[in-house]
């Protein structure tokens, strides 16, 4: 009885909410709430009992969602539950994830799992749009992580290599070896490990993708393992659009490039960086390689690419940290990097991108297959500036 009064207390007050939501359709604060459940929060009485979280924490759900609500008046019945106010931490620049191992989290993310699909919200979308790229949560339940983490380690064992320029340090170096790497890449670990394919999240960010590209048919277009090595000040993946990596073709770029953390993703080891509204600039931005000598094809050249931010920019970049098993979602156009790892332990992450499927199968025609070793590549639509003459 006394869990069915709780479920009727609170979804009344869920419904009162959708009912405001709808009526006034505003998209102010005050139509989010969070569901949390610590040990002494009652429901009815929580629910005028606001504290601050940021805006990642740890998914927001839009009271006017009735699906959303709907999960949630689920989840009443058995927790209790607490709204939370919603800040941007925009006076730091970092925006964080909730404090892990709140039972909101995990209820929460894995009520948005549904088998191969992910339930991606409208407000998610339009972050995306907005501002490039959006952080999705619990996208991996810690029990699914081996299927991308165990083929990762066999790369780092070396016990998988993969050929010539696919296995490089992006930190721009290239005087190394593979142990040596401070930003550890290997591209299309797929190919290299044919194993890893099908795996449940190229399952699940195909249906993320396709839900923020509205629709779009969306394939995978390539992947890429990078670890950062402990205590290594020089693994900085510089600031970059990823569309000056790719040809520019006239076909739909629509792109959502999935970033999981494999470890949780900090400000200390290097996570990852945006800056927000830059995938609206009309140009893809000047970039050269990290590192150029006189001939860009020779070895001494990196294959790493960067481009300068201005003093304005600056001040708008958002370090974005997120847990394990969490992405990152980020389109073609924005710029985006990640700082150094000044942690004692490795930053892993693992890249799946995806582009519409008439974009792929263009660059496939064209013999662009993402690889390092492509004859087809940037160097060939790119004019490089030499820093040495």
């Amino acid at each position: 009885m006394r869990r069915a009064r709780r479920a009727i207390v609170g979804l009344s007050g869920i419904l009162a909410i959708v009912s405001a939501s709808v009526k006034k359709r505003t998209k102010s604060v005050a139509n989010y709430f969070v569901l949390h459940s610590p040990s002494h929060a009652r429901v009815g009485v929580s629910l005028r009992a606001p504290a601050t979280v940021t805006l990642d924490d740890p998914i927001l759900v839009r009271s006017r969602d009735i699906h959303m609500a709907t999960h949630a008046a689920m989840w009443l019945s058995a927790l209790p539950v607490r709204t939370r106010k919603v800040t941007t931490g925009a006076s730091k620049n970092v925006v964080t994830p909730g404090r892990r191992g709140f039972a909101s989290r995990t209820h929460i993310s894995a009520s948005c799992r549904d088998g191969d699909s992910y339930i991606v919200t409208e407000e998610q979308i339009e972050a995306f749009e907005r501002d490039g790229y959006v952080h999705i949560p619990g996208v991996l339940s810690e029990g699914e992580m081996g299927e991308v983490e165990d083929p990762m380690m066999k790369f780092l064992r070396g016990e998988v290599l993969p050929e010539g320029k696919d296995l490089c340090d992006m930190s721009g170096a290239t005087d190394r070896t593979p142990e040596q790497y401070t930003v550890y890449n290997a591209m299309l670990p797929r190919r290299y490990y044919p194993t890893m394919q099908g795996n449940i999240y190229e399952r699940r960010t195909k249906s993320i993708s396709e839900q923020l590209q509205r629709g779009k048919a969306m394939k995978i277009d390539y992947d890429q393992l990078l670890a950062k090595r402990p205590r290594s000040p020089d693994s900085i993946f510089a600031w970059h659009q990823d569309s000056a990596y790719w040809p520019p073709l006239q076909k739909d770029p629509a792109t959502c490039t999935c970033w999981l953390a494999i470890d949780d993703s900090t400000v200390e080891n290097g996570c990852m960086r945006f800056l927000p509204g830059s995938n609206k600039e009309l140009e893809v931005r000047k970039h050269q390689p990290v590192n150029i000598k006189k001939n860009r094809k020779d070895e001494e050249s990196s294959h790493a690419l960067c481009t300068a931010l201005s003093n304005d920019d600056e001040t708008k970049v958002r370090k974005v940290e997120i847990k394990r098993g969490d992405i990152t979602v980020h389109d073609q156009r924005v710029v985006h990097g990640s700082g150094p790892n000044d942690s004692d332990g490795w930053r892993r992450a693992y890249v799946l991108a995806f582009r519409t499927e008439e974009m792929v199968d263009e660059e496939r025609r064209l013999g662009f297959s993402h690889s390092h070793n492509d004859i087809f590549n940037w160097d060939a639509f790119h004019e490089w500036t030499s820093e040495e003459e």
